[in-house]
């Protein structure tokens, strides 16, 4: 055991020798100093809308995992079964141990999107710091990161995209080292990592011949074949996943089972998404359009890195494009920006790309005696930076402003006036977001049928009343029926709320005027 721990030890010796080499201090302070601004802006975002209706999914994972394995596969004694997202699993039970610290599932998811979102901004600087070699890029790159609309708001919402974009960065950077330090033990943590992103985001796998480009890039860098540890990553990459994926059906038991582990059919599923695209007669490309509006710095920047990396830094063509245009392709069609914050980190590269192409170009002006040129230049490109910069922190504080969200100030308004009836014992919920309200109320609940909200109605067989909750998301999808609720046999309006926090749903964020009721069935 010795033996093998020393040659363990002695694998990431080299590691730290080629990553710590060319870090003086002045690299650390720069990281540092992004970091903090990063930390700031997303401080500044803290108010925004931080649950969105499928965070409920990972709250309840952990709440499950926190009474014992294998997890409840069913929304309370008597409610819906359910599964746990499988395709992102890998974010619950990455935020369980922080759980176990702070006993509030919320503030543990939101924790480890918040670390994971600021971190990523030192990942990408000394990712291109060790990957280009200049600083320059690094600034750039960390700068784009720290200030980007999409991973400061992520950041702080109860939702895996931020700690995805951490660990794509992170596996892209270990990638690149174990490709320069061919060391066994630093291609399996390389692989390691690449596994974990595919269980955070499953429809990341699509990056991993970008890894296995940064990879084949750091052999290069050293002048030796990758091919040899190209294939010991990926087998070591295939056989962490299944092991992965073996420990946790069995921690998730019989919710697991209620998912389709069909990889080809999630993935032809992000092609058309039938409820957004059809929000409000919404053109599918608009969530594209929104990314496009939020974020100009990394649009502009990484664009312009994309072109770049064809003619002038070809060398860095297919380790950039293999990661931007297979995620582009398959969320374009999406009516939703939040998933073009995956493309973040790759554009935040080629933003560094740009920054150290400027940076030279300004040089070679300094080095010929053209000063007054090259003053005119800087300070013109100052300048639109800097107005890039306070378009990018202003959109960044006044988007997304409200308290929590409409599902969860919905559940507790319910909650309490059934708490004031002394009907909390005796009541079955029937909710389109069925997990909202299990998670709040903890009472048993059932998912509103689409075609026949009182079909929850005939599934009771426990002698418990039923109170269907009629709130914004169930009068979107089925607006036909709940205007005639009261007609329905034996049903009457029990409980009548205000919403306190906008719905959002899809692309937007607007507030129902609405109350939201609760009407007896039984």
């Amino acid at each position: 055991m010795s033996t093998i721990f020393d040659r363990f030890v002695s694998g990431w010796r080299p590691l730290a020798t080629s990553a710590t080499a060319s870090l003086p201090v002045v690299d650390l302070a720069t990281a540092a100093a992004l970091t903090l601004l990063g930390a700031l802006v997303r401080l500044s975002a803290q108010d925004g809308v931080l649950l969105h209706p499928d965070s409920y999914q990972f709250l309840l994972v952990i709440k499950g995992l926190s009474h014992g394995l294998p997890l409840d596969a069913s929304l309370g004694v008597g409610g819906d079964a359910w599964s746990i997202p499988f395709y992102r699993i890998g974010y619950p039970f990455l935020a369980f141990p922080i759980y176990l610290l702070t006993r509030d599932p919320e503030v543990a998811t939101k924790a480890l999107s918040f670390a994971a979102g600021t971190a990523t901004v030192p990942a990408v600087y000394f990712l291109a710091l060790i990957v280009v070699r200049s600083r320059a890029a690094a600034i750039g790159a960390g700068l784009a990161l720290a200030l980007s609309f999409s991973a400061a708001a992520w950041s702080n919402f109860v939702m895996p995209e931020a700690t995805a974009a951490f660990v794509l960065t992170l596996a892209v950077l270990l990638a690149y080292l174990a490709g320069c330090n061919r060391s066994r033990a630093v291609v399996i943590v390389a692989a390691l990592s690449a596994a974990i992103l595919v269980l955070v985001r499953f429809d990341l796998i699509l990056t991993i011949p970008s890894l296995v480009a940064f990879m084949a890039l750091g052999a290069r860098s050293r002048q030796s074949s990758p091919a040899p540890v190209i294939k010991t990553y990926l087998m070591s990459m295939a056989g962490l996943f299944a092991v992965f994926v073996l420990a946790l059906w069995w921690a998730a038991g019989d919710v697991m089972s209620g998912y389709s582990f069909n990889p080809a059919q999630f993935l032809s599923d992000h092609f058309v998404d039938p409820t957004a695209v059809a929000h409000e007669g919404a053109l599918v490309f608009t969530g594209l359009h929104d990314f496009l509006n939020q974020e100009p710095l990394l649009v502009i920047g990484g664009s312009a890195g994309l072109l770049l990396a064809t003619r002038w830094r070809p060398e860095y063509r297919w380790a950039l494009w293999l990661q931007v245009v297979p995620l582009l392709v398959i969320y374009l069609p999406r009516n939703d920006m939040r998933y073009f914050a995956l493309l973040v980190p790759g554009l935040a590269f080629g933003t560094g790309l740009v920054f150290c192409e400027a940076w030279e170009f300004l040089s070679r002006f300094v080095a010929r005696q053209r000063a007054l040129p090259a003053l005119a230049l800087s300070t013109a490109s100052t300048v639109a930076l800097l107005g890039l910069l306070l378009w990018q922190v202003d959109l960044t504080n006044d988007t997304w402003h409200a308290s929590r969200s409409y599902e969860y100030t919905a559940a507790t308004r319910v909650e309490q006036r059934l708490a004031d009836s002394n009907l909390l014992g005796q009541t079955t919920l029937c909710a389109h977001y069925a997990e909202a309200y299990h998670f709040v109320t903890e009472l048993p609940t059932r998912r509103a049928n689409g075609d026949d909200p009182s079909a929850c109605l005939h599934r009771d067989g426990a002698g418990r009343q039923v109170v269907l909750i009629v709130d914004a998301p169930l009068r979107l999808l089925v607006r036909e029926h709940t205007n005639g609720l009261d007609s329905i046999e034996g049903s009457k309006m029990l409980l009548e709320v205000s919403p306190t926090a906008p719905f959002l749903y899809g692309r937007q964020s607007y507030v129902d005027t609405e109350p939201i009721r609760g009407y007896l069935l039984r």
